[in-house]
């Protein structure tokens, strides 16, 4: 290697430590100094980064060990490559920036400086090139986020309120090295895979849902006056079961395997969990495929994914790849990596089958059909093959990506004969190491995704009761309100629960159903259409939907009629008295309505009932919704919100996905795309959960129009949220997008309320140039006013909140192995 570039003005090196939005202590590396353009490497530095020049070039400014031509990290990440500059005076600047994730104990390399994350603290130490061992370097500058060291040498030169040190313009006779205590949220979250509460994070949330899910369905079954809600029950039962096993699943194959290693020293444990995860995990897939009982075609097909997929893995010398998937030569090993990602397609594929076939029994059971209208492998088929083969070429260009990182700067021509290896063959060996652990991957993703059976279960039970001949059409029974109050967590509300590594997510599950509950019963008291009459009686229990024609005329009568009041209390003649006496009489008797007489009156009741008080028939048709049956509002409100939702989904993925360079980490991601896929449509369900939500209790929520009921939802969904936000806010932890994800919530459930009211007046529609004029005629002009500016409070409440996000610190990338 040439000598060293300068033995002056080297530096700066910079250490940060600072909580990222993921909730992990992230090092941030940067260092920079100039080198004069007359070394006999500057010309290489401005090449691809990809020559062998640009590497060799690097290596010198960057590695410690002189000489060396293998460097290998994996826990350096780097948001963007070094950046070269010319300087005046014949110089270059180069800046090179990295950072880490104390996400687990031990040890790390980031540029030049090693960083130990202990049990009890963190040491940091700088250790430049060794072409740089005797430079003046200008200045090194450690930032511990709020921390005091507890010892640190040399002594330095400034301390900046008493947390940041800095050492200027000396000498490397000693570098910095220092330690301090770690943070309480970043230390028990690194050490949560040494404790037992690890395994609570796959039973407790997931146990707790399935669990009401049973004894929603025996309830279910109980009141069950019909063969479908019998089917329907049963249904409820399967995706418990489902659950159940989807949890177990999630608990064997990782934190249960890292106890066993934790605990158990065995050549089994040791050295065969990868196959034992592939083997677990495509057993589970078959297992779903045999509760579907799909058409014979599909099972075949999943079959022969099973094999395919297992086969690599279980026997990999039929593939030529070692037995223990280590020492490979670079053929015919090389080729054994591409059936390891034919394998990866093929367990992708026979998992999507088993999801479909196992939705489809528990659908047609739920909806009565018979198996003859089972799905066929002609139909979905083809679209699962496409999407399982792009997860099998992305698992395979993540394997490379993965490499390109770690190893950017380690020379191709690298040979040591004495490690038997060269720089082909450890391509080979990482590339194989990278996909045999695709299952493992493949499992946490199910695991996080286990909420999409339940989530339909619950759907298709409501629909059951909905449908039923005793059901109410009004809203939902009481004795509904158990599958109303699962749905809610299950398919609207976000799972938060990691605190100071301790799993909480029954928390989460908790203030779900506390929040629901409330809504509910605040509700039903205070619910325009749930006010008493007279005799103790409901208006709800005295209207049906037959009423609703009435009300629709009634509705138009009562704004002509206030108009002409508005226009009288220009003028107080004795003829307009006589006018105004005549309106009031109009508007009392549009007041009133004449029973049904399929309606049960208690004894005492007219024929003829006044509406309560302070509620007119604009409020019953606006309270009502646009369809007669609460199942039909949900639907409506539910596509609603679904087509409005996805620009907010768009941004929830481009913050979690894409900014600040996330998407580098989702490249890496054995199972990156399907993750980036599964969280953005998990919010896109959310504001279409919401949205059925809103509809299915829109009669029963208080409020006189649609953004009124969508704040109280929206309140529902946030109550823990704000306890969430203020627990992470206690233990040091960074709040992520939820507040994010609430305000996008509140706007897409507020435009969708403003729709549905429109919707109630549809019959108007032909008399009106727009909906904007129908809209003001209904909500009266001086209240559209107030919806105008609530709606732009909204607008102005999610641009803060999005100005807030974007302009975090830099880098804020997601911690590789995180879902995103």
């Amino acid at each position: 290697m040439p000598a060293g570039p300068t033995r002056r003005g080297y530096g700066p090196y910079f250490v940060d430590f600072q909580a990222s939005r993921f909730g992990l202590q992230q090092g941030i590396e940067q260092s920079g100094g100039t080198v004069p353009t007359k070394w006999a490497m500057a010309p290489a530095l401005s090449l691809a980064p990809n020559t062998e020049a640009y590497r060799s070039a690097m290596r010198c400014l960057l590695d410690e060990n002189e000489g060396s031509m293998w460097w290998v990290r994996d826990q350096e990440w780097r948001t963007t490559e070094p950046a070269v500059t010319s300087e005046a005076g014949s110089r270059l600047r180069v800046e090179y920036r990295a950072h880490t994730w104390a996400d687990r104990q031990g040890r790390t390399d980031v540029g030049p400086w090693k960083l130990d994350f202990g049990a009890d603290n963190w040491r940091v130490r700088l250790t430049p090139p060794a072409a740089l061992s005797r430079a003046l370097w200008s200045e090194v500058s450690v930032d511990l986020g709020g921390q005091a060291p507890q010892w640190v040498t040399p002594t330095p030169g400034e301390i900046d309120k008493g947390k940041v040190l800095r050492w200027r313009d000396e000498l490397s006779q000693s570098w910095p090295s220092l330690a301090f205590e770690a943070p309480s949220p970043q230390h028990w979250n690194a050490a949560a895979d040494r404790y037992p509460w690890r395994l609570l994070e796959a039973f407790s949330w997931d146990i707790a849902v399935a669990g009401l899910m049973l004894v929603a369905a025996r309830r279910l079954q109980r009141a069950a006056t019909s063969d479908r809600c019998r089917k329907a029950a049963w249904g409820l039962k399967a995706a418990a079961w489902i659950a159940f096993l989807l949890a177990l699943q999630g608990a064997l194959v990782q934190p249960g395997y890292m106890m066993a290693r934790e605990f158990v020293d065995h050549p089994v444990v040791n050295h065969y969990q990868d196959r034992v995860v592939w083997l677990v995990v495509s057993l589970t897939g078959l297992a779903l495929i045999a509760f579907g009982r799909p058409r014979r075609s599909i099972t075949v097909a999943a079959l022969a994914a099973a094999v395919l997929s297992a086969s690599p893995v279980l026997w990999p010398p039929w593939f030529g790849l070692p037995w223990r998937f280590q020492n490979a030569d670079f053929w015919p090993e090389r080729i054994g990596s591409l059936w390891l990602a034919t394998a990866a397609a093929a367990l992708v594929f026979l998992w999507l089958l088993g999801v479909a076939a196992a939705l489809q029994r528990i659908a047609a059971a739920s909806w009565g059909r018979s198996n003859d209208h089972r799905m066929r492998l002609h139909g979905i088929g083809l679209g699962l093959a496409v999407v399982s083969v792009i997860a099998g070429i992305w698992s395979l260009i993540a394997a490379y990506r993965f490499w390109e990182r770690i190893s950017w700067l380690s020379s191709t021509k690298f040979e040591s004969p004495q490690l038997g290896v060269s720089y082909d063959e450890g391509v080979t060996n990482e590339l194989i190491d990278f996909l045999v652990w695709f299952g493992l991957n493949w499992a946490d993703l199910m695991w996080g995704a286990n909420w999409v059976i339940s989530a339909f279960a619950l759907l298709f039970a409501l629909r059951a009761r909905a449908l039923a001949h005793d059901a109410s059409p009004f809203a939902p029974k009481k004795q509904d309100w158990l599958l109303i109050l699962l749905f809610f967590p299950v398919a609207v509300a976000p799972v938060y629960g990691w605190y100071a590594g301790v799993p909480a997510a029954v928390l989460s599950l908790l203030l779900n159903l506390a929040a629901v509950t409330l809504l509910l019963r605040y509700g039903v008291r205070h619910a325009r259409l749930t006010r008493v009459v007279s005799s103790n009686t409901g208006l709800n229990e005295l209207l049906t939907p037959q009423d609703r024609s009435h009300f629709l005329q009634a509705a138009g009568r009562h704004r002509e009629l206030h108009a002409q009041l508005r226009r009288l209390e220009k003028g107080q003649h004795d003829e307009e008295v006589l006018n105004r006496a005549r309106i009031e009489r109009m508007l009392d008797r549009l007041h009133r309505w004449r029973v049904s007489p399929s309606i049960a009156r208690p004894p005492g009741l007219p024929s003829r009932v006044r509406l309560p008080q302070s509620v007119s028939p604009i409020d019953v048709v606006l309270c009502w919704g646009p369809h007669t049956s609460w199942w039909d509002n949900a639907r409506e409100t539910a596509r609603t919100a679904g087509w409005l939702g996805v620009p907010a989904t768009c941004v929830m993925f481009w913050v979690w996905s894409i900014k600040d360079g996330s998407w580098a980490i989702v490249m890496e991601q054995r199972v990156g795309l399907l993750a980036a896929m599964h969280h953005a449509g998990a919010w896109q369900v959310t504001w279409m959960a919401g949205g059925f939500l809103l509809g299915a209790l829109w009669r029963v929520l208080p409020g006189r129009q649609g953004p009124t009921k969508a704040l109280f939802v929206t309140l529902a969904f946030s109550a823990p949220i704000l306890v969430h936000l203020g627990l992470v806010t206690l233990t040091g932890q960074a709040r992520g997008v939820a507040d994010l994800g609430c305000a996008l919530l509140l706007l897409v459930l507020t435009i969708t309320g403003i729709r549905i009211d429109v919707i109630s007046f549809t019959h108007e529609r032909p008399y009106w140039r727009s909906p904007i004029d129908l809209l003001m005629s209904v909500y009266q002009m001086r209240h559209v006013s107030v919806q105008v500016a609530y709606l732009l409070a909204q607008v102005a409440v999610v641009l803060a909140i999005w100005s807030q996000v974007t302009s975090g610190v830099d880098p804020s990338q997601m911690p590789p192995g995180k879902s995103p």
